[in-house]
């Protein structure tokens, strides 16, 4: 990967975050786990359990990004079963 290439992914990975901290619903968490040669993104519910999101796992920022995105579906698809329920 060259200098440019570089800059470009940690730029991405850079938004990707600040996109899940202005926008991962609350209770919510993303975590991030760096190995050698491979990385993994993991999303919690607010109970704390792990949720499977679908992303194509292209970059470690790419599947930030679908993470974010299935919290905020998950969490209005819950408000919206609450207020059916009230």
């Amino acid at each position: 990967m060259d200098d440019i290439q570089r800059r470009l992914h940690d730029a991405k990975l850079g938004a990707a975050v600040e996109n899940a901290a202005a926008k991962l619903p609350d209770g919510y968490t993303v975590t991030i786990a760096v190995m050698r040669n491979s990385g993994d993104v993991v999303l919690c519910d607010p109970d704390g359990e792990e949720c499977e999101f679908p992303s194509n796992h292209e970059s470690i920022a790419e599947s930030i990004n679908d993470a974010v995105e299935f919290a905020i579906q998950s969490a209005f698809w819950d408000r919206q079963a609450e207020e059916s329920s009230s």
